[in-house]
């Protein structure tokens, strides 16, 4: 059963980041000998690092998959915050200020509520793994790539009614996105 989410975490987050990467492709239209650097902010470590992992790896991969000449511009960087929204914004301030990223890529909502207005003052776009879209509402520079809950809630109820589940158990974490899902339900 882990196996199977490592696997299923591993593909969707192979998928995403391949998206995300392929999103980018016009500013590699034009070679230089810069290349352009993306931040990702995963959980690495600690209580979120089996989610961060995959998610890792997935996003090499879909690196490995761009075209040579593409492939040889791109520069990912990653630094992690453990879920944590002052690990995140620190992670987000050091890829700015430091490495100087032309673009990111957020891993939940804690940090993505932390990094998406200060992604708005300095224009550097970020694309956000995150369930709550009010977290990049009316944002210019801050873009939600998740299914909204209430969507998945909205097709989830009609589906356990029409299998007569009339009563369902919800075992959550602390997170935003899963309490967010239990308010919905």
């Amino acid at each position: 059963r882990n196996m199977k989410r490592h696997e299923y975490l591993r593909m969707f987050s192979l998928l995403f980041f391949s998206v995300q990467l392929s999103v980018l492709e016009p500013a590699f239209a034009n070679p230089s000998d810069e290349s352009i650097k993306v931040g990702v902010i995963l959980p690495l470590t600690g209580s979120a690092a089996s989610w961060g992992d995959p998610m890792r790896k997935a996003a090499e991969m879909a690196a490995e998959d761009l075209t040579p000449q593409i492939r040889s511009q791109i520069s990912l960087i990653f630094e992690d915050d453990q879920l944590n929204a002052s690990l995140g914004i620190n992670a987000f301030k050091k890829l700015t200020s430091m490495d100087q990223i032309a673009a990111g890529i957020v891993f939940g909502g804690q940090s993505v509520a932390a990094i998406a207005p200060v992604s708005e003052q300095l224009k550097i776009p970020i694309f956000a793994i995150t369930a709550n879209h009010n977290l990049v509402s009316n944002k210019t520079y801050s873009f939600r790539h998740w299914i909204d809950s209430n969507e998945q809630v909205r097709v989830l109820v009609p589906e356990l009614v029409s299998r007569k589940r009339h009563r369902i158990a919800i075992a959550v974490v602390t997170h935003e996105a899963m309490l967010d899902y239990v308010a919905k339900f």
